[in-house]
């Protein structure tokens, strides 16, 4: 049994179409099973970008979007470090 499973789909590094539409973002959807626990995050590729799609069990997990929050600040960490890493190269 585990409690959270992670996943990196690489996808298309070409802008995709449809009818002419350009496809702008791809947000990856999983499932929750028993045997999966209570949490699947999901990170696709697509065109230069990453795009998350976080699925989880409502009663373990009753505010996915706090998850998501601190996803944004940890992006924002990462982000710094390494501007401040290629500026000391």
């Amino acid at each position: 049994m585990v409690n959270l499973v992670v996943s990196n789909v690489p996808g298309s590094q070409r802008p995709l179409y449809l009818a002419g539409a350009r496809l702008l973002a791809n947000y990856p959807v999983s499932a929750i099973t028993d045997a999966s626990g209570g949490l699947n995050i999901t990170v696709m590729s697509y065109d230069g970008k990453l795009d998350f799609g976080f699925v989880a069990c409502r009663e373990l997990i009753p505010d996915v979007w706090d998850l998501i929050g601190h996803l944004h600040d940890a992006l924002a960490e990462l982000t710094k470090l390494a501007a401040e890493h290629t500026r000391e190269a």
